[in-house]
């Protein structure tokens, strides 16, 4: 089976080449050619002499995944990739533009969910299929990098966001490598705070995992009791709060750092001021900021948003407390590109 050169370190990729019998300086610049020139042909790499490409294409392979549709909103400067697996499998990402300067990208880890949140689109309408690789996950970061390069939209990615169809914490290893990649010298020399991943609480041992990779970590908690969570939230019954908050105490955070409490504002449910003392009881003395989410509507749902109104209250409650709290305007709401909302649509 080929190996794919974004499932590779620098130095793990060396050690191929020269079990080829090839020069070791021939993978720098192969290297080069992909993370700076992104370049995806061996037969592009202008460089290589032709006698080496059949022993390239033979050995490794250089796929990035195709895009099917781009859907650009017309409410904010977001473009939600629909993107063809090299088995046909879908799946999405979104690129957000803050600034010429300033863009994110909100990447997938699996195709499909099989948490099954009954307010997430990617869970009720999208039928789980399989887990993606590193390579998968960093070529949502390429494709949206050169679209945002040859469209004038940014000059650089500068922040990720584990927020797309999959939970993380179900996808460790593929998950660990691309990180891996976006914080090394030799890939996408990202700093750690630039990168959020995100989790619904499935795992006994999420904290040991933030902790060795010292990324930012926001918590898709949105109900502040067992009961409600359990009816929106499937996993909740195998990992109730109590289980949740006590892995939360034990991940290592600097003076400035906190978590993110992640809370979909959904009316009549979950919003009213009684919910936010329970929230606030739940989380304790732990260090959180709450970011408020409106519900975005998905056909599995008969739900609306809270009104701005009620999210305004919830929102002064939580700061009387003297909690950080900011309200997420989703973007890409009108392209099925918001929060919960990914399920393989095209625009």
């Amino acid at each position: 089976m080929k190996k794919h050169i974004l499932d590779l370190s620098l130095s793990e990729f060396t050690k191929e080449i020269e079990l080829l019998g090839l020069p070791k300086f021939r993978a720098a610049q192969i290297w080069d050619w992909v993370y700076n020139k992104h370049v995806f042909s061996f037969a592009k790499m202008t460089s290589l002499p032709q006698v080496m490409l059949p022993i390239l294409e033979q050995t490794f392979s250089i796929f990035i995944p195709e895009i099917e549709a781009v859907s650009e909103s017309k409410t904010d400067k977001s473009f939600k990739f629909l993107l063809k697996a090299e088995d046909g499998k879908l799946f999405e990402a979104i690129l957000m533009i803050a600034s010429a300067e300033r863009a994110t990208v909100c990447v997938s880890c699996m195709v499909g969910c099989p948490l099954k949140c009954k307010f997430c689109a990617t869970g009720s309408e999208v039928t789980f299929a399989r887990k993606l690789s590193a390579a998968e996950i960093l070529s949502q970061i390429f494709i949206a990098q050169k679209y945002a390069l040859d469209n004038k939209l940014a000059s650089k990615i500068t922040n990720i966001v584990f927020m797309g169809m999959g939970e993380p914490f179900l996808n460790i290893p593929g998950v660990e490598r691309a990180i891996a990649m976006l914080l090394s010298p030799d890939g996408f020399a990202m700093s750690k705070s630039r990168i959020t991943i995100s989790t619904a609480g499935v795992d006994a041992n999420f904290a040991n995992v933030i902790n060795k990779l010292g990324v930012k970590l926001a918590v898709s908690l949105h109900f502040p009791n067992d009961a409600l969570r359990s009816q929106f939230m499937p996993v909740n019954k195998s990992f109730p709060l109590a289980q949740l908050v006590a892995e939360l105490k034990k991940i290592k955070l600097s003076k400035r750092e906190t978590i993110t409490i992640e809370y979909i504002m959904i009316d009549g449910v979950n919003d009213q001021v009684e919910h936010a003392k329970q929230l606030i009881n739940l989380v304790g003395s732990l260090k959180v900021k709450f970011n408020l989410i409106p519900y975005n509507p998905t056909k599995m749902l008969n739900a609306k948003p809270s009104s701005d109104d009620q999210i305004n209250k919830f929102a002064a409650f939580l700061n009387s407390k003297s909690f950080m709290v900011t309200v997420r305007r989703s973007k890409g709401i009108d392209v099925d590109g918001g929060c919960g909302q990914f399920a393989l649509k095209r625009g």
